[in-house]
């Protein structure tokens, strides 16, 4: 597929959730992103996991900052994707993925979504979880 074209289609495919999700009130948003949170969280798959993947959420996306804040506090490792901007150049679109460290994380008080981290490569297994 030509860069052009699936720029293109990348392209639409975000107007189109964007209209998707001004569909919804901030409430519903809300609703439908806690359930899905707690759905996934009863899991046995996750409940078992000592590794998750998982993504820091744009305003297009549901939010699974619940889910990352979960499993940092049972102490599981979690593992977030950022796209290397220098590929998005060339058309290569290479994602690497990196362990969020507890310690990093700061959470906004508002809403419970994480604001940043501090140090996003950080990859070590001796993550210091809250007490």
């Amino acid at each position: 597929m030509n860069s052009d074209l699936k720029k293109d289609l990348r392209k639409e495919m975000k107007r189109t959730l964007a209209e998707f999700h001004a569909s919804f009130s901030e409430k519903e948003k809300r609703s439908l992103d806690e359930n899905l949170c707690e759905k996934i969280t009863a899991l046995s798959e996750y409940k078992n996991a000592r590794i998750i993947l998982a993504y820091i959420p744009d305003k297009t996306e549901a939010d699974c900052t619940p889910v990352i804040l979960d499993a940092l506090q049972k102490g599981k490792q979690v593992a977030v994707p950022k796209v290397d901007a220098s590929s998005l150049e060339t058309g290569e679109n290479r994602m690497d993925f990196y362990f969020l460290d507890w310690k990093d994380c700061r959470v906004k008080p508002d809403n419970d979504k994480i604001a940043s981290t501090d140090n996003d490569t950080t990859n070590d297994a001796d993550n210091d979880t809250p007490n």
